[in-house]
C-alpha cells in the first residue's frame, strides 16, 4: 500500500456499483488502485492510490519546458495499456481525456 492515499468524496449520484467497479479493475499497473469506501455524515469517499503529479493535463503545464518526447510516449503507451486491459474486461472508460489520466 502506498505511503499516501487520495480521498475522494462521491457525488450523491454515484452508484455503489461504480465504485465496487473501480476496486475490481484497479489490479492493472497503470490504472490508479482503489482501496475503499468510506462513509462520514451521509457522504460517500473513494480512498484510492494518491498521483504526485495530478493529471497529464495539470503535469503539462507545471512542467511544460521538461517534457520531452520519451516521456509523452511513455504516457500514451500506459494509457493504451489501461484502456486495451478495460476493453478485454468488456468495458468502456466513456471519459478519456488528458484531466482524467494521473501521473
Amino acid at each position: 500500500m502506498p505511503s499516501s492515499v487520495a480521498v475522494l468524496k462521491l457525488s450523491k449520484h454515484a452508484k455503489l456499483k461504480e465504485a465496487n467497479l473501480f476496486m475490481k479493475i484497479s489490479n492493472h499497473p497503470s490504472i490508479v488502485s482503489f482501496f475503499g469506501l468510506c462513509y462520514e455524515d451521509n457522504e460517500r469517499y473513494l480512498v484510492t492510490e494518491y498521483s504526485e503529479h495530478g493529471s497529464v493535463n495539470d503535469a503539462m503545464e507545471r512542467f511544460e519546458d521538461d517534457f520531452t518526447m520519451q516521456h509523452k510516449l511513455v504516457i500514451v503507451q500506459q494509457a493504451c495499456s489501461a484502456m486495451s486491459y478495460l476493453s478485454d474486461s468488456s468495458l468502456l472508460h466513456g471519459n478519456l481525456q488528458a484531466r482524467n489520466i494521473l501521473l
